[in-house]
């Protein structure tokens, strides 16, 4: 049985509504990327799929797209 490994990006208040207030260092963006690098699937929500979607045609094609920080 596979495992479902949950990433979302709370405050401790419980407020979830945008990653503007979210600042992240290059240990932070590490772990992500080892998260994403090591899964079989990603499941992405409405407004993700929408800001990953203009990024999977450049990768198909061998382009590196820009970083986005």
């Amino acid at each position: 049985m596979r495992k479902i490994i949950l990433s979302a990006w709370i405050t401790l208040d419980g407020y979830v509504d945008s990653t503007e207030w979210l600042r992240g260092d290059e240990e932070m963006m590490a772990y992500e990327q080892s998260l994403v690098d090591s899964a079989d699937m990603l499941l992405l929500g409405r407004k993700t799929f929408n800001d990953f979607a203009s990024y999977w045609p450049l990768l198909a094609s061998g382009a590196k797209p820009k970083a986005v920080c």
